[in-house]
């Protein structure tokens, strides 16, 4: 058993290095601060940190600046699966994230773009090394697609061309080299002046742009819930949009997060970082050829909005007052405050307020143009009206919109293939009938609930044996990833119980109940696009019983303890006591999830 018990902790230490990357993976990060279009200083991380959020809060205290908007791009080596690396990607945008909002504003924008498998970056520095069989890498990145499908499997890959280039030569050269630098992450700061007149493009480039696309969210959500409001319409024009073609050369999908005015701004912002996450979750699960094009914003409390929805249709006697409070120059938690004290304030925010629990998408396309007067040759030239492009697709087939839709269960049912194949001493192979329920809560993204029950209840009378137990378990689990859709992945365990037992061989034993508390750490596993799971975990803790010597098979009236019917003065209750502290738990369970709450 103490083997057995290594082993499994063996396994999870595993699964949790890989889960947090693995104390190999190295990864810098690189803050750079931009006044007015001219970098104004940059820092490396973690080295560097401290003098980093000092300059960082010396900008931010200049009143002639102002901070503009923070980027974050961040990727990973295209070394191992590619689900991990979209994680590990996700993880350092995450951190990033984290370390902004304790050095700046919440007002500022912030411009989010986890890239994953970072090709993109792979390429540049591919074209300035002198790896062995880097043109032809080159040209694979270039020209093969990301996966090749074929009847709905998977037959190829570009990874694999690149692994298989040379003997693998070039990957192992690219892995050593390369893939390190693929490990970074940027941060940029963007300051300008206070009468800056913004971020237009440069005037050789042009931005063209399609209407955006509106997601709406019930209050205090995050779930795309396909009949809410106008989202059947706009889940179609998503499809239209991106359902037959791929991604060209300049093309970004933005995503901007908004949240209404209810609640703390600090709240609202993450809010609408969640918002954004989830439509970026949505795209890359049913376009996974958009992936790399997609760039998220948390915009927080969209107050220019809101003083545009009272300008148009304000409260009658109270519209100037609004608006002063809008426009006054004090934190917006002070704002709301002074808003909700203003008659009528209540019903036009009841009114306007679910307009901006929304998330956008809009695909913006950038190119340069030819300078003609540099290039006389150009004037001769019939251009086109557009950008000439080569038509360059992530992947070889798209799942339509209602083929392939993401699972979100509502409860998953699992058995302990541990206990059902349980070997008892004096008993042989015994079975222990166990059943897990798993609720998965509908606006959770990290903790579910559940219950255990197990109920062996064998009796052998010829050979005075039994082995009986009713034990039932309450738990709670707290996922260490964000689970907009499936719930999977490390997480910490915790839970009590309650049993009553009859135990005993060759007419002796014990027959008692007890109660427990424990705490563990596990891990799920999705099989595939399947409902089904692998959930592996072990759990320690305390248990305290009461019981007494096991009398069921001596006696004449073949009641158990709970079943007494004599005179009451003749009942004995339980005289002895047992308390246990250790292991309590081990499991390896598969199981299935079932129902949908909705299909995002």
């Amino acid at each position: 058993m103490r083997n057995v018990l290594y082993i499994v902790l063996a396994l999870l230490a595993s699964v949790f290095c890989r889960q947090t990357g693995g104390a190999a993976e190295t990864s810098r990060t690189f803050v750079r601060l931009v006044v007015n279009g001219s970098e104004h200083a940059a820092f490396t991380l973690p080295a560097q940190e401290e003098p980093a959020g000092e300059a960082v809060a010396d900008l931010l205290s200049r009143p002639e600046l102002h901070l503009h908007s923070v980027s974050v791009r961040s990727g990973a080596s295209p070394d191992g699966r590619s689900t991990d690396n979209r994680d590990r990607s996700d993880r350092r945008a995450e951190e990033a994230v984290a370390l902004i909002n304790h050095w700046a504003p919440a007002s500022a924008r912030l411009d989010i773009q986890s890239v994953g498998e970072d090709y993109e970056k792979l390429r540049t520095l591919l074209e300035d090394s002198d790896i062995p069989g880097a043109e032809e890498a080159l040209r694979i990145i270039d020209e093969f697609p990301v996966w090749v499908i074929s009847d709905g499997a998977v037959v190829n890959s570009r990874k694999k061309e690149l692994m298989d280039l040379r003997g693998g030569q070039t990957w192992h050269r690219m892995r050593e080299e390369l893939f390190p630098l693929l490990q970074e992450t940027d941060i940029t700061f963007h300051f300008q002046d206070e009468d800056s007149s913004g971020d237009a493009a440069s005037s050789d480039e042009e931005i063209s742009s399609d209407p955006p696309i509106r997601i709406c969210f019930p209050f205090d959500s995050a779930h795309i819930l396909p009949g809410y409001r106008t989202n059947a319409r706009s889940l179609a024009r998503l499809d239209s949009l991106l359902g037959s073609s791929a991604p060209m050369p300049g093309d970004t999908l933005v995503i901007v997060g908004q949240a209404s005015m209810d609640g703390p701004a600090s709240y609202n912002k993450a809010l609408s970082a969640r918002r954004a996450e989830a439509i970026r979750s949505y795209i890359a699960g049913h376009y996974p050829h958009y992936a790399g094009v997609l760039s998220i914003r948390a915009e927080g409390e969209p107050w220019s909005e809101l003083r545009d929805a009272v300008a148009a249709s304000g409260v009658p006697g109270q519209q100037d007052r609004i608006l002063g409070i809008i426009d006054a120059d004090t934190p917006a938690d002070r704002k709301e405050a002074q808003l909700k004290s203003v008659p009528g304030w209540s019903a036009l925010a009841r009114r306007v307020y679910p307009e901006f629990r929304a998330s956008t998408i809009t695909r913006t396309r950038r190119w340069t143009l030819p300078r003609v007067e540099d290039e006389p040759a150009l004037t001769a030239l019939d251009l086109p009206a557009g950008p000439s492009v080569r038509l360059r697709p992530d992947r070889l087939e798209v799942p339509a919109l209602t083929r392939e839709r993401t699972l979100r269960p509502v409860l998953g049912v699992s058995t302990n293939l541990l206990y059902d194949i349980a070997y008892i001493p004096d008993y042989g192979l015994t079975s222990i009938p166990s059943v897990s329920l798993e609720y998965y809560p509908v606006r959770s993204r990290h903790f579910t609930f559940g219950a255990d029950v197990e109920w062996p209840m064998w009796k052998h009378w010829d050979r005075q044996a039994f082995f009986q137990i009713q034990n039932i378990t309450l738990w709670t689990r707290r996922y260490f990833r964000n689970c907009e859709d499936r719930f999977r992945g490390l997480y910490l365990l915790g839970n009590v119980n309650g049993a009553r037992f009859g135990v005993g061989t060759d007419g002796t034993g014990w027959e008692g109940e007890g109660l427990g508390a424990s705490v563990g750490v596990g891990y799920k596993w999705i099989l595939g696009r399947s409902r089904f799971f692998i959930d592996l975990g072990i759990a320690a803790g305390a248990f305290y019983a009461r019981y007494d010597p096991y009398v069921y098979g001596n006696d004449a009236t073949d009641r158990y303890y709970y079943d007494y019917v004599g005179d009451p003065a003749a009942f004995v209750p339980r005289n002895h006591r047992w308390f246990w502290a250790g292991p309590t738990r081990a499991y390896l369970s598969i199981g299935i999830d079932l129902f949908n709450r909705n299909r995002r």
